[in-house]
This record gives structure tokens, C-alpha cells and sequence, in this order.
């Protein structure tokens, strides 16, 4: 089978879709030693999506971004280094920004399909992914206007429209999850990893409501005043619902060996 990215080389192996790092460290940092997904909370995951997309020269091109992010941006934001992060950047920002959203787009439409999305927004998706395809191949240097953005949340407690503040803390802190959202004007991609949210414009009728957030080819992240589009606080309150939806799933019996691996990480195994 062909690399869906470079459409020439063979796929050797399955890769991931989210990026690896990720999910290492949300194992890592748990109380648990473990996590659960939202669809199947009654089994312990090990890792996260996967899927045959590339053959192995794009598989590395791609993990050439992704540990520059999570060097330079990941590993600083989640070592406590969130309210100081400020840092330069050229174009593996955007490439992995790019990456991220083509892979997660692109997952979707080979396990859902997305001829059907609201509004009619599967024939510009497909757009999207063609551009984002073509970018990340070095087919071209343009992707207007299917742009990225980048957002790190902090510490929140509340939001208009979410009343549960645990969950949302919960997903703000450490949910990793991707999805589409709609409306008649605006549709995104978006990839959360943690606390960092990744924003690939599928539709945008109105740029001008983003502020702080666009990934240019280079330029100087931090300190700047932060404006979003309200698809943001829909995907936060679809994601929160689905948490809550999860919990709701966890049978008696895992309850009880959560709460038996947290203690015994408390009490230090003993």
C-alpha cells in the first residue's frame, strides 16, 4: 500500500496519530501508572491511535517536528514552565501544526468518512487535507486558506456553558482527543494534547476573530493577548460531555481498581 503522504513509498509499519510523546507522559504523570479512553473506560490503554499512513521516510520527516516540539514546547509546558513559555520559531512549528491536523483529518476520513459533514464541508475538507498533504510533502509552501493555530490553556475553573469544573479541569490538564466542529460559516480540526490545542482550519469565514493564536512559517510565540473562535468552547463542552458520558461507562469492579492503584501510588506501593 502507498504512503498516503508522499503517494510513492511503501507503508511499513502502523504509526501513530497522535504523537507518542503524548501518551507517554500522561502515563507517566498519572496516579495510576495508566489511562482510559472515553469510548472503552473499562480498559487500560497503552497507547493511542494508530493507523498504516506512511512509509518510512515520511514517518521520519514527520517525528523530525515532532521532537522539536516536544522539546522546545510540550516538555516545558508540562514541567511547570506554562506562564513564562515564550520561544522563537521557524517552520517546524507550522509543519508539525500541519501534521497534526492532516493526520487526525485524515484518520477521520478513512474510519468515518467525511463526505457527509455538516453544511456540506466534506468537499472542502478534502480540500484541506489535499493542501495540507501537498505542504507537508514539500509540494508547496502555501496553505492559505487552511491555516493553524495554537493555543495553550492554563490552569481553568470554569466556563460559560460547562458546569462540571472537575471534568473540565480534567480535560483541560490532560485530555487528548481530536474532532471536527461546525457551523454554517467555520469548520475546524481539532487536536488537543494536554494542555495544548492545535486549530486546523477546514472553513473560516470570519480570520479577523483568531488573535494570538495563528502559527505564521516563523515568528516569536508567548505574551501575546489571546482570541478564539466559540468553536473552541464547543469542542471543549463536546469533549467534556463525552468525558462525563465515559465515567458514566466505568463498571463497580474498575472503580474499585482505580481507586486501589491511586492509593497504593500514595502510600508508595505499600
Amino acid at each position: 500500500m502507498k504512503c498516503y503522504l508522499c503517494l510513492q513509498g511503501e507503508i511499513r509499519e502502523i504509526g501513530h496519530i497522535i504523537p507518542k510523546f503524548a501518551f507517554k507522559w500522561l502515563k507517566e504523570s498519572s496516579p495510576t501508572g495508566f489511562f482510559r479512553g472515553t469510548s472503552n473506560p473499562n480498559k487500560r490503554e497503552q497507547d493511542g491511535w494508530k493507523q498504516f499512513l506512511l512509509c518510512p521516510r515520511c514517518e521520519d520527516r514527520l517525528s523530525s517536528w515532532e521532537n522539536i516540539f516536544a522539546k522546545r514546547v510540550f516538555h516545558r509546558v508540562h514541567r511547570g514552565r506554562l506562564y513564562d513559555l515564550k520561544f522563537d520559531y521557524d517552520d517546524w512549528l507550522l509543519k508539525f501544526a500541519v501534521s497534526l491536523s492532516w493526520r487526525a483529518l485524515l484518520y477521520w476520513h478513512l474510519r468515518e468518512g467525511i463526505d457527509d459533514l455538516p453544511f456540506g464541508h466534506g468537499r472542502i475538507a478534502k480540500e484541506a487535507l489535499e493542501t495540507w498533504r501537498r505542504y507537508l510533502n514539500e509540494e508547496t509552501v502555501d496553505i492559505h486558506p487552511y491555516q493553524q493555530h495554537l493555543l495553550i490553556f492554563g490552569d481553568t475553573v470554569s466556563t460559560k456553558g460547562i458546569a462540571n469544573t472537575r471534568d473540565l479541569h480534567n480535560l483541560v490538564a490532560r485530555g487528548i482527543e481530536f474532532n471536527t466542529i461546525h457551523s454554517s460559516s467555520e469548520a475546524y480540526i481539532f487536536t488537543k494534547i494536554c494542555r495544548i490545542l492545535v486549530a486546523g482550519t477546514i472553513i473560516d469565514s470570519n480570520p479577523s476573530q483568531w488573535a494570538g493564536t495563528l502559527i505564521e512559517k516563523s515568528g516569536f510565540f508567548g505574551g501575546q493577548s489571546v482570541q478564539v473562535s466559540s468553536c473552541v468552547f464547543t469542542f471543549m463542552e463536546t469533549e467534556v460531555k463525552e468525558l462525563q458520558d465515559g465515567r458514566g461507562r466505568i463498571s463497580p469492579r474498575q472503580n474499585t481498581v482505580i481507586d486501589e492503584a491511586v492509593r497504593d501510588n500514595f502510600n508508595g506501593g505499600n
